[in-house]
């Protein structure tokens, strides 16, 4: 690999039973001939922590290292030159006829491990292009430090995208080349029924980190500032709470999008409402946020208001104009300010052809439109149902997946690993994010399946991926507030428990 900007990190470790005393093979040493991102040193020292072992930042180049026995020498690597690392990537573990996206490659990241095989890893060496790409392989290194994890690749979930053991007998290599199969993989809370607590909320969100998930939509429909109340700032006390949850989407490498439902009420020809609007997200900006949603799902399929009827032919013609005059007004305001959309038809089971035709033709190609598969609660999602919707959006459709949403039956829950949808779904639509349910701790017993779907949907096993989530540990480490390592555990309170007694996981 040319032009590379280095990053050596220097861990000396011994790995030790119990609480056995700290001792100079318990110290990990970290080096870098530059700052890294505090998120990441973060990773490093939680699972330090987790491993009873002390940490010390150096700065010190990886040139300058050398191996000595009983420690392990971990060097990050970032790549200066994106599309060499892309080509890289794709070469290892893409197809010719869906490349990577340079979205996708700034998640991917590449792993050199060596040393004796029946062993701990004596040297790792980790490529990336961006701090994301950092986070998602250190979540591989609780297995990657197990003894004998050169000879056991298998151990690792979710599948990465290729991997390759080299050498023999004692001395052994270990490569492996990753990168998502979504480029957006998430959470919508943007279920019907009493909105999750604040608490549940940061939970998530680490939750989230822990399983190389990257986006959080805050669209819970009873919140009343979000539909009912869409032109009314937030309370100080509420605003404060999502200052908290963007700070915590931050720290673990999630996008916090927030949602703004406003077309029960809303005149989309007024200049006054837009106002509002515009302050409401103006408001929320803030805090620190640049992902915004405006949800036009669930609202008259008509216009009704005498204004809009004189100004517009269509509903469509009405949407159009208020998203791209949205879309305009907040790139004026940040370069780095994104608008997604959910439409008021959004899949095929009902509503008019002729909506989504105009709405596709008129809205600026650059705004992400939701879909949610042929139908509310689609039972299958195929990269052929993807693309024939995307041709009436004239563009790829970003899914929002009910699963394993149960507002509709919040005395059941989904407990079902996630199933039906493509093995190469992700080439044909912008990402996936999943409506989970109204129980939020028990919701990361299916959407562990969903985040290792999401990550590899071509080797992804529903029926392995159910077995693998324990819902009564846990054991999130590895950096952060509170990160997973290789397959962390979601964890249930009392709660969530009670209406789960003597429910069958359906299959």
């Amino acid at each position: 690999m040319k032009s590379l900007r280095t990053f050596a990190v220097v861990l000396g470790l011994a790995l030790c039973a119990g609480a056995a005393p700290l001792r100079a093979q318990n110290l990990w040493i970290v080096a870098s001939p530059e700052p890294i991102d505090a998120r990441l040193s973060e990773q490093i020292a939680a699972l330090a922590r987790h491993r009873r072992a002390k940490v010390s930042f150096l700065h010190v180049a990886a040139t300058d290292l050398r191996n000595r026995r009983g420690k392990l020498i971990i060097s990050l690597e970032q790549t200066a030159t994106a599309a060499e690392f892309q080509a890289e990537l794709d070469k290892a573990g893409g197809s010719p006829e869906a490349p990577l996206t340079p979205e996708i490659a700034r998640q991917g990241y590449i792993v050199n491990v060596t040393g004796e095989g029946a062993g701990a890893p004596q040297r790792i060496r980790i490529t990336a292009a961006t701090p994301a790409g950092f986070h998602y392989a250190l979540l591989r290194l609780r297995t990657l430090l197990r003894p004998s994890a050169i000879r056991k690749p298998d151990l690792l979930h979710p599948s990465p995208k290729a991997v390759a053991v080299e050498g023999k007998g004692k001395s052994l290599g270990l490569s492996i080349w990753d990168f998502p199969s979504f480029a957006q993989r998430g959470i919508v809370e943007g279920f019907y029924g009493k909105p999750w607590s604040h608490r549940d909320r940061l939970d998530m969100l680490n939750f989230e980190g822990d399983h190389r998930m990257n986006v959080y939509y805050y669209a819970p429909k009873d919140d009343p500032y979000h539909r009912k109340l869409w032109d009314e700032p937030y309370p100080p006390e509420r605003m404060k709470q999502l200052g908290e949850l963007v700070s915590a989407a931050h720290d673990n490498f999630v996008d916090f999008c927030f949602a703004v439902s406003p077309g029960l009420s809303m005149t989309y020809s007024s200049d006054s409402d837009f106002q509002l609007l515009t302050a409401k997200l103006e408001s929320v900006a803030k805090l620190g946020v640049s992902c915004f949603a405006l949800f036009l799902d669930d609202v008259p399929q008509v216009l009704e208001n005498p204004a809009d009827k004189a100004q517009f032919k269509t509903l469509a013609a009405a949407h159009v104009f208020v998203i791209n005059r949205l879309y305009q007004y907040l790139k004026s305001k940040s370069a780095s300010n994104q608008l997604v959309v959910t439409p008021t038809v959004y899949t095929n089971l009902w509503g008019s052809r002729d909506y989504i035709r105009e709405l596709g033709a008129g809205v600026n190609p650059d705004v992400p439109i939701v879909w949610t598969g042929p139908q509310v609660v689609s039972p299958e999602i195929t990269a052929a149902q993807a693309n024939d919707w995307g041709a009436l959006l004239e563009r790829k459709p970003l899914i929002w997946d009910n699963f394993p949403v149960n507002d509709g039956i919040p005395w059941r829950p989904i407990l079902a690993p996630l199933r039906g949808r493509g093995r190469d779904l992700g080439n044909a639509v912008q990402g996936l994010f999943s409506n989970p349910m109204i129980q939020a701790q028990a919701s990361k017993i299916p959407l562990q399946t969903v985040a290792e779907y999401l990550w590899n949907a071509k080797q992804y096993d529903p029926d392995a991926a159910l077995r693998r989530v324990d819902p009564t540990a846990d054991d999130r480490v590895g950096g952060g507030s509170a990160r997973a390592g290789e397959s962390g555990r979601a964890t249930l309170r009392g709660a969530d428990l009670r209406p789960l007694v003597r429910v069958r996981v359906l299959r």
